[in-house]
C-alpha cells in the first residue's frame, strides 16, 4: 500500500471506533500505549498523543513514507535489534529514528504520559493490603488517570466533541473497558461521546508513534537525574507528564486514606487525584 493509501485506511478506522456514519466522525482521536506491564519492571507508563483525524493523516502518510520497506516500528525491536530490525546496525536504526521523530515532533498533536514509579508504590503500600485492594492495579490507575486528563481538559475548555481512544492490544481488555466504563457513567463532567477501542500498531499506525512515547516515558521517568536521551528530548516538548514518584506518594496514600474512610467519595477519584501530579 501507498503512504497515502495507509493513511486513507487509518482514517476510515477512525470512523468505525466511534461507529460514525455518513461523515460523523470521530473529531479527537486518542492513540494510547503501555510500557512496564512485564514483571520486575521498575515503572509503568500509559501514554498517548491526541489529535484529530485529519492531523492523523497528514502524520501517517508522512510516517509510512519515512518507514519505506519496514511495516512496522516498535521501540523495543529497534533498540534491541530484534523482529523487523534483526539484521540491522545500531546506527542503521539510529538514522531511522532521525527520519521519524521529527514528523511527531511537528504534528498537530499533543501528548501525555502518566507513570508510577513501582519501587516507591511497593514500599508506600507494604502491610497495606486494604489500599491495595481499594486502588486497584498500578497499569489500569495510570489508564485511567490518562484518559481522565483528556477529559478534564476538554471539560475545563467547555469542549464536547467525540473523543475516541484507541490502545495498543495487551492482556488488560477485561480490566481496561471496566475503568472506560466507571469514567464514562461518574467523571465524563462535558458530556463527550467517548469510545474505548483496542488494536494493532500495523491497522493503526499512529499507535508506532505512542510506542516510542511510553518507551522512552519509561526510560526517563525510571531514572530522572540521568541525562535525557536524544528521543526523549526531541519528543517532550509537547508532553505533559504527571508521575507519581518519591516526591507525592504520601499524597496518594493519603488520598486513598480519605476514600477508604469515606472523606471522597469514589467520584472524586476522577479529578481530586490530578492535583498530586508532577510535570517533569
Amino acid at each position: 500500500m501507498t503512504p497515502a493509501s495507509v493513511a486513507n485506511q487509518v482514517f476510515q478506522l477512525s470512523r468505525l471506533a466511534l461507529a460514525a456514519h455518513d461523515g460523523d466522525i470521530a473529531v479527537l482521536e486518542m492513540y494510547m500505549d503501555e510500557s512496564g506491564t512485564h514483571d520486575g519492571s521498575p515503572t509503568i507508563v500509559v501514554a498517548g498523543y491526541l489529535g484529530r483525524p485529519e492531523a492523523w493523516r497528514d502524520w501517517t502518510e508522512k510516517w509510512t513514507a519515512a518507514l519505506g520497506s519496514t511495516k512496522v516500528y516498535h521501540a523495543v525491536d529497534a533498540q534491541n535489534l530484534t523482529g523487523e530490525f534483526e539484521g540491522w546496525t545500531s546506527a542503521e536504526v539510529g538514522e531511522l529514528v532521525k527520519k521519524l521523530l521529527p514528523i511527531t515532533a511537528g504534528a498537530e498533536i499533543a501528548a501525555t504520559a502518566v507513570a508510577m514509579d513501582l519501587r516507591v508504590f511497593e514500599t508506600a503500600m507494604k502491610g497495606r493490603d486494604d489500599l491495595k485492594k481499594l486502588f486497584g492495579t498500578p497499569y489500569i490507575a495510570c489508564l485511567q488517570w490518562a484518559m481522565q486528563a483528556i477529559l478534564n481538559m476538554a471539560a475545563n475548555v467547555r469542549n464536547s466533541e467525540a473523543i475516541a481512544f484507541i490502545h495498543e492490544n495487551n492482556n488488560f481488555h477485561t480490566q481496561a473497558y471496566e475503568c472506560f466504563s466507571w469514567i464514562k457513567e461518574n467523571t465524563n463532567r462535558g458530556d463527550n461521546v467517548i469510545s474505548l477501542t483496542f488494536g494493532g500498531k500495523k491497522e493503526y499506525v499512529p499507535l508506532q508513534a505512542a510506542d516510542i512515547l511510553a518507551y522512552e516515558s519509561n526510560k526517563r521517568l525510571r531514572k530522572l537525574d540521568a541525562p535525557e536521551r536524544r528521543p526523549w528530548a526531541a519528543l517532550k516538548a509537547n508532553t505533559f507528564v504527571a508521575n507519581y514518584g518519591p516526591d507525592n506518594m504520601d499524597y496518594l496514600v493519603e488520598t486513598l486514606e480519605k476514600i477508604k474512610n469515606g472523606q471522597f467519595d469514589e467520584i472524586t477519584r476522577g479529578t481530586g487525584w490530578n492535583r498530586s501530579w508532577t510535570s517533569r
